[in-house]
């Protein structure tokens, strides 16, 4: 998997991402709206979002808890998941769609063109994505409660009782800034691989091909599936996933 991460996406025209239900009517809007799109829009209007190729799911065949667990995503035993197959070569026209394999090196990059904040602290990103840091980022996120996570405050009251420095708690808040803004979590192996969420205890253990895509001008769903209709005006379709009972 390795080597497919490092050949890129020239030969896969379709990308997938897991979508919990309700999303894709969208944020307070009626069942059927199909207001939503395929990732969270930022304040600028964009839409960032993690998936994989279609081939590399098909080992978890319709279960959204192996395919979360594939992704390296929590899975939330009480929602509804629908698949999204994207026709990537469709998005780059319709919804103005760029889709990078992240990598330590091709997240950097994407950071420095796409989003704001990051040219002032250039050396610090360079610090924060590689593996080694990504070590630290995972043990210092572990036990952060919501406070933590919500205010910057309280988050450097706790990376001080942990015996930070303010120049490492400069350090972390870049690579939280690089979560908030991407998504890249804990998780995040920076080698274009998914971290099994499951199966990775002592050493990690590779789930798939993970892409990121940017959509500067993002579509909803009901635009990119022709209304739910499908056919030749989409470049869409959404798959209903049915957990698989394991018993126990």
């Amino acid at each position: 998997m390795l080597q497919l991460a490092q050949e890129g996406l020239d030969n896969d025209r379709f990308i997938v991402r897991l979508v919990e239900t309700h999303h894709v009517d969208g944020y307070k809007q009626p069942e059927g709206a199909m207001a939503g799109t395929l990732g969270r829009p930022g304040a600028d209007g964009t839409v960032r979002y993690w998936s994989t190729t279609l081939d590399q799911i098909e080992p978890s065949d319709t279960c959204p808890k192996l395919i979360a667990e594939q992704l390296g995503i929590e899975y939330k035993p009480d929602a509804n998941y629908k698949l999204a197959i994207i026709d990537r070569e469709a998005a780059v026209k319709q919804a103005d769609a760029r889709t990078i394999i992240p990598t330590f090196d091709n997240l950097k990059a994407f950071a420095r063109e796409k989003l704001d904040g990051y040219a002032e602290r250039d050396d610090l990103l360079d610090e924060v994505m590689t593996p080694e840091y990504q070590a630290k980022y995972e043990a210092l996120v572990k036990d952060m409660g919501d406070a933590e996570w919500n205010d910057i405050d309280q988050r450097e009251y706790h990376l001080t009782k942990k015996g930070l420095s303010p120049d490492e708690i400069r350090a972390f808040e870049i690579r939280f800034k690089v979560q908030m803004d991407t998504g890249a979590n804990e998780h995040f192996l920076g080698n274009g691989l998914t971290k099994h969420t499951t199966l990775s205890n002592d050493r990690p253990v590779f789930g798939a091909l993970e892409t990121l895509t940017y959509e500067k001008n993002p579509q909803s769903f009901n635009y990119m599936t022709n209304g739910g209709q499908g056919g030749s005006n989409a470049y869409v379709e959404l798959v209903d996933l049915i957990p698989i009972e394991f018993g126990g």
